[in-house]
């Protein structure tokens, strides 16, 4: 689910992760990206394009990541508890 809103709205999505920083630096990329296409007038879509495909390509990997990290914790855990 968080995966969804990360790619159709990926501050978000961020925001959901608990990456408050990443969200903003995610949103300000999505700003410049629409930014360009008004001040071009639609004539440098594809780079705005390509900024938008960065910023849910960020997302999407710091979701990935930051789920990865809170399994990994929740395995040191159990281990640690399984030790002592």
């Amino acid at each position: 689910m968080i995966y969804l809103v990360a790619l159709f709205v990926p501050p978000l999505g961020l925001l959901f992760a608990g990456k408050f920083i990443q969200a903003i630096l995610n949103l300000s990329l999505l700003v410049i990206a629409f930014l360009i296409l008004v001040g071009t007038l639609g004539f440098a879509s594809p780079i705005s394009f390509g900024l938008w495909l960065a910023a849910v390509i960020h997302a999407v990997l710091v979701v990935h990541n930051s789920r990865a990290e809170a399994r990994n914790r929740e395995l040191i855990d159990a281990m640690r508890q399984n030790r002592g």
